[in-house]
C-alpha cells in the first residue's frame, strides 16, 4: 500500500534538499518513493512544478517495450516504440501517480518564496523519512498516514 505526504517549507530549495535526502534513503533501500513532486513558488509567485516519473509508469514502459521489442521481430523499431506507449500507458493507469488537484491545492497552500514537496511511498515510511526530515523547518499540508505517523512528521518539522 501506498502512503503519499505534502510538507510546506519557507525556503525555495528546501523541499529538492529534502528530496535528495530521500533518494538517498531510497539507495540504501530504506524506502520506495513511487512519486514525487516538488513545487516551487518563486518571489514574484510564479509556480514551478518539478515531477518524478511515477515507477509504474517507468517499469510499464520498459516492459512494453521488451515485449514489443519480442513479439514484432519482423517490425522491431515499430514494436519497441508500440510496446513503450501501451506499457507506459499500463503502468500510468496502475500506478500512483500524483493528483494533479493536489498538486494544485498545494500550490495555492505556498506563499512567494516557499516550496512543498509531495511524496508517494511504498516501503520503509514513516521512521525513516521521520529521521531524514527533522533538519529541515515546515509544515504537514497533508498526509494519508495514521494518526501517530501524521503527529511525529508535524513534531519533526517544527
Amino acid at each position: 500500500m501506498s502512503n503519499w505526504t505534502a510538507m510546506i517549507f519557507e525556503g525555495q530549495d528546501q523541499a529538492a534538499e529534502v528530496r535528495e535526502t530521500l533518494r538517498n534513503l531510497e539507495k540504501q533501500g530504506l524506502i520506495h518513493v513511487d512519486d514525487s513532486a516538488i513545487i516551487i513558488r518563486d518571489e514574484e509567485g510564479k509556480v514551478h512544478v518539478k515531477g518524478q516519473a511515477d515507477t509504474g509508469s517507468k517499469w510499464g514502459a520498459v516492459g512494453g517495450a521488451l515485449i514489443g521489442g519480442l513479439l514484432l521481430i519482423m517490425f522491431p523499431v515499430a514494436g519497441i516504440v508500440g510496446g513503450a506507449v501501451v506499457g507506459g500507458l499500463i503502468g500510468k493507469m496502475a500506478g500512483v501517480s500524483i493528483d494533479k488537484k493536489f498538486i494544485a491545492d498545494v500550490q495555492d497552500a505556498l506563499k512567494p518564496g516557499n516550496s512543498g514537496i509531495i511524496l508517494v511511498t511504498s516501503k520503509g515510511y514513516p521512521d525513516a523519512v521521520i529521521n531524514a526530515i527533522e533538519p529541515y523547518k515546515g509544515k504537514l499540508f497533508s498526509t494519508s498516514l495514521d494518526t501517530e505517523a501524521e503527529k511525529q512528521i508535524r513534531e519533526a518539522l517544527e
